[in-house]
């Protein structure tokens, strides 16, 4: 949750308080029905804002994942393509063009180069195991794929998710300040011939302003040197005559 909505949502709890501390003699609809509106605003927001949190930890967590899985699956897919350079062409013509690594960082190209190998492997997965790769080696690979594409997909669910809890967030913080304009102007006019409450209400449900920074403090411009002042001249002494 950003600045300003924290503020929004202190500010709309003091109003729910202020409701409760000074409930009206003779009941509302429209005030009873705001508060409501109030209260409901800011449970909405906190919700989000909780939100808001878990996905950005989870875009981080499926980040770090997608790293990890990366590197596997590059790794499976170097040894494949370095046993496939040293393929003879004359056995085997066109197999190392079959096995070239990606170009580029683009994940969606790794995934797909990742499933090419796949199938291009597996009828030919007994030359790779004669060379040195496990008897599993295409289901590892494709595993090693599925699991990396997954990554992929929970980093852009979780961002997706943080977007809109952002966006939402937003629209409940400003609906909140909508219902509090609204009940100020019915509440104003009834608190105004009591200064202290009045003024209490003004406290409650004014939205403070972000902190201001302050300006860093001007340098001092380097001052020239003062001109040295010469000595006095000093007399020269009286001649005896």
């Amino acid at each position: 949750m950003d600045s300003l909505n924290n503020r929004r949502l202190v500010t709309l709890d003091s109003v729910i308080e202020f409701g409760d501390n000074h409930p009206l003699t003779s009941a509302i609809a429209r005030v009873t029905v705001l508060y409501g509106l109030i209260a409901g605003s800011a449970t909405t927001m906190r919700t989000l804002g909780s939100t808001q949190v878990e996905g950005r930890s989870g875009v981080r967590g499926a980040v770090a994942e997608t790293v990890i899985l990366k590197e596997e699956l590059l790794s499976d897919m170097r040894a494949i393509n370095k046993i496939a350079r040293a393929l003879p062409r004359v056995d085997f013509p066109g197999v190392r063009e079959q096995f070239r690594m990606p170009q580029g960082g683009s994940y969606v190209n790794l995934a797909a180069t990742g499933r090419a190998f796949v199938l291009n492997a597996t009828p030919l997965s007994q030359v790779f195991i004669d060379r040195g790769r496990p008897a599993t080696f295409v289901e590892d690979l494709t595993a090693a794929v599925t699991a990396f594409e997954a990554a992929r997909v929970r980093r852009q669910e979780g961002r997706h998710g943080q977007v809109a809890s952002t966006a939402a967030l937003e629209i409940a913080g400003r609906k909140g300040v909508a219902y509090m304009r609204e009940l100020d102007a019915i509440l104003s006019p009834i608190y105004e011939p009591d200064p202290l409450v009045f003024a209490a209400w003004k406290t409650a449900i004014r939205i403070e302003r972000a902190p201001q920074t302050a300006p860093p403090p001007a340098t001092a411009s380097p001052t020239a040197p003062a001109a040295s002042t010469p000595p006095p001249a000093t007399a020269a002494p009286a001649q005896q005559s």
